[in-house]
Protein backbone atom coordinates (compact mmCIF):
# COMPACT_ATOMS: atom_id res chain seq x y z
CA UNK A 1 0.00 0.00 0.00
CA UNK A 2 1.57 3.43 -1.16
CA UNK A 3 0.63 6.03 1.03
CA UNK A 4 0.04 9.51 0.33
CA UNK A 5 0.71 12.98 2.88
CA UNK A 6 -2.40 15.46 2.81
CA UNK A 7 -0.55 18.28 4.47
CA UNK A 8 -3.22 20.98 3.27
CA UNK A 9 -5.72 19.04 5.04
CA UNK A 10 -3.45 18.98 8.04
CA UNK A 11 -2.37 22.72 8.17
CA UNK A 12 -6.86 23.86 7.96
CA UNK A 13 -7.19 21.10 10.94
CA UNK A 14 -4.24 23.74 12.49
CA UNK A 15 -5.93 26.36 11.92
CA UNK A 16 -9.30 25.28 13.20
CA UNK A 17 -7.16 24.85 16.25
CA UNK A 18 -7.02 20.97 16.13
CA UNK A 19 -3.98 19.08 17.60
CA UNK A 20 -3.02 16.82 14.48
CA UNK A 21 0.14 15.22 13.89
CA UNK A 22 -0.74 14.47 10.26
CA UNK A 23 -3.60 13.60 7.31
CA UNK A 24 -2.74 10.61 5.02
CA UNK A 25 -4.63 8.69 2.62
CA UNK A 26 -3.62 5.08 1.98
CA UNK A 27 -3.89 5.44 -1.91
CA UNK A 28 -3.01 8.08 -4.53
CA UNK A 29 -6.32 8.65 -5.65
CA UNK A 30 -7.23 12.49 -6.16
CA UNK A 31 -10.40 12.03 -4.43
CA UNK A 32 -9.57 9.22 -1.54
CA UNK A 33 -12.88 7.37 0.19
CA UNK A 34 -10.39 6.65 3.23
CA UNK A 35 -8.51 9.45 5.09
CA UNK A 36 -6.04 9.22 8.36
CA UNK A 37 -6.22 11.51 10.85
CA UNK A 38 -3.27 11.48 13.15
CA UNK A 39 -3.93 13.16 16.40
CA UNK A 40 -1.68 13.88 19.17
CA UNK A 41 -4.05 12.99 21.91
CA UNK A 42 -7.14 10.74 22.15
CA UNK A 43 -9.90 12.93 20.34
CA UNK A 44 -12.70 13.96 21.76
CA UNK A 45 -16.09 13.66 20.12
CA UNK A 46 -16.34 17.30 19.34
CA UNK A 47 -13.06 17.19 17.55
CA UNK A 48 -13.96 14.40 15.41
CA UNK A 49 -16.79 16.11 14.35
CA UNK A 50 -15.01 19.11 13.20
CA UNK A 51 -12.44 17.23 11.36
CA UNK A 52 -15.23 15.48 9.32
CA UNK A 53 -16.72 19.17 8.71
CA UNK A 54 -13.12 20.28 6.92
CA UNK A 55 -12.62 16.53 5.51
CA UNK A 56 -15.53 15.37 3.88
CA UNK A 57 -14.81 11.95 2.66
CA UNK A 58 -16.96 8.58 2.80
CA UNK A 59 -14.48 7.23 5.83
CA UNK A 60 -12.82 9.31 7.93
CA UNK A 61 -10.70 6.98 10.62
CA UNK A 62 -8.95 8.61 13.61
CA UNK A 63 -6.01 7.64 15.07
CA UNK A 64 -3.53 8.44 18.36
CA UNK A 65 0.31 9.20 18.48
CA UNK A 66 0.97 5.55 19.18
CA UNK A 67 -0.96 4.01 16.38
CA UNK A 68 0.56 2.56 13.12
CA UNK A 69 -2.22 0.83 10.50
CA UNK A 70 -0.54 -1.76 8.54
CA UNK A 71 2.36 0.23 5.78
CA UNK A 72 2.11 3.90 7.33
CA UNK A 73 4.85 5.78 6.70
CA UNK A 74 5.15 7.26 10.54
CA UNK A 75 5.86 2.94 11.81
Amino acid sequence: MTWRDLPQSAAQLREAGLSVIGVYSPTHNVNPSVVYVRWTHVPERHETQLARHFIPVEDLRHVGPDAAPKGCPWE
